[in-house]
């Protein structure tokens, strides 16, 4: 039965009219909010897709949120090998290149150094993210519900050129249930929500799951 139905059925049994406009509201708002993440594509991904081996530099922080970088950052690898049993370079070995190579924290790196950190830690991809609004309080140190937005490009191991663009920004209201008046009310758990989504829109697009 469609929602059409649903609601014309609804109505003649009499149901009461007020609770079904508000549940026509609150389907209508969760599917405005179900847009994907953009993904912006300016080369096609090695080998067709298939992609095993990933290195993840730190991420920037853009926000005056302290460690938005490192919260984002780590969430995001961990829905990335959760959801495609991709083999990503350990934190501490990229972390250790970029010092030999000078890198400065909240820094990028030159195309060059780039490829020579690919090939030493045999990435064929590399995935670099920039944290440009983390919030969940107001500047009064009231409560308010949280806010994620990030940039994040897939960069080519061999030519240290960027592939895929992805821009995401959500905020905690977006997932309310239908039936269910909870919100994502904690950093955390949005960050793991919209890292969920890039990751979706990215296997749709052609970012196959590692089969190694």
């Amino acid at each position: 039965m469609s929602l059409v139905e649903i609601f014309l059925s609804l109505f003649s049994s009499g149901f009461n009219k007020r609770f079904i406009y508000l549940l026509l509201l609150i389907l209508l708002c969760s599917c405005a909010f179900k847009q994907p993440p953009t993904v912006l594509k300016q080369g096609p991904l090695p080998r067709g897709g298939d992609v095993c081996r990933i290195a993840v530099l730190p991420f920037i922080n853009q926000t005056a949120y302290k460690g938005a970088d490192d919260i984002f950052a780590r969430v995001f690898v961990s829905e990335l090998v959760n959801s495609g049993n991709y083999q990503v370079a350990q934190e501490g070995d990229v972390r250790k290149f970029l010092q030999q190579m000078q890198v400065l924290p909240n820094q990028t790196p030159e195309i060059e150094q780039l490829r020579a950190m690919a090939d030493r830690l045999g990435a064929q991809i590399v995935i670099s993210g920039i944290v440009t609004e983390m919030k969940d309080v107001s500047e009064y140190g009231q409560h308010l519900e949280p806010s994620v937005a990030v940039v994040i490009r897939v960069i080519d191991g061999d030519s240290g050129r960027t592939l895929w663009s992805t821009y995401s920004r959500r905020e905690g209201q977006q997932y309310r249930k239908i039936m269910h008046f909870g919100l994502v009310n904690s950093i955390t758990s949005l960050a793991k929500y919209v890292s969920f989504e890039i990751v979706e829109a990215w296997h749709k697009e052609g970012f196959n799951k590692c089969t190694e």
